[in-house]
């Protein structure tokens, strides 16, 4: 499985997985944080190489986010994982695996602006729904949860439609999950250094993955003259 991986790829997948390991034992993190942080780690890497992997690994690991989402009242995070995230997961593998080119890597697909916009002016109109929901619940940090929302079913989404724009979108989310994760963590809940690292890594995957899938499209076209 790791004999097309290049050099930094297996090196930043080792150094992840210690530095979770590490963080987990001497912050007394809970073990299933440990669990999410590798499973999202491996889908990280494989969407970054475009291999439909990422989606069957991503999968299982929507449900273990949630957990600790559900136990830290991050119940925007929750509903992302099992309402938006993972039904978008399962269709983006359907259409992955109907789109792969003789490597069996992913066909990255150019999609018109104007989809782009519909797309992003239609989670600036539901945010205000995500908002009075999250607030419903009583979800911790609202206007981060709100906004993470929304983030992550546009990067989502252009994921699952094959575009290298969803890199551009996992970036931002990225972000803001260092922020959401971060806010605990800095006033004082050291058992969350694992969660917080995590989005820490999916940001150096993301940006990697930017340049990497725009590598993929040059080959793709290559191959097609």
């Amino acid at each position: 499985m790791l004999k097309d991986w290049t050099k930094f790829e297996k090196a930043f997948l080792t150094t992840g997985t210690l530095s979770a390991i590490i963080l987990t034992i001497i912050c007394k993190s809970p073990c299933i944080d440990l669990i999410y942080v590798v499973m999202y780690l491996w889908t990280a890497l494989l969407l970054a190489k475009g291999r439909y992997a990422c989606y069957i690994i991503g999968i299982i690991s929507t449900f273990f986010y949630a957990a600790v989402s559900y136990s830290n009242h991050y119940y925007g995070e929750v509903i992302i994982a099992l309402c938006c995230t993972l039904p978008l997961t399962i269709l983006g593998l359907v259409n992955w695996l109907r789109h792969l080119d003789s490597k069996k890597v992913v066909i990255i697909k150019d999609i018109t602006t104007k989809e782009i916009l519909l797309l992003i002016a239609s989670q600036v109109i539901m945010a205000v729904g995500y908002y009075y929901l999250l607030k419903a619940f009583g979800t911790s940090n609202l206007l981060v949860s709100t906004i993470s929302i929304s983030v992550s079913l546009i990067a989502t989404y252009l994921e699952a439609r094959r575009s290298e724009y969803g890199f551009v979108g996992y970036i931002l989310n990225d972000i803001i999950l260092i922020v959401l994760w971060g806010i605990p963590f800095i006033s004082g809940d050291i058992t969350l250094a694992t969660a917080w690292l995590c989005p820490i890594l999916l940001l150096i995957n993301d940006i990697y993955g930017v340049n990497n899938w725009k590598k993929i499209k040059q080959r793709q076209r290559k191959d097609k003259e």
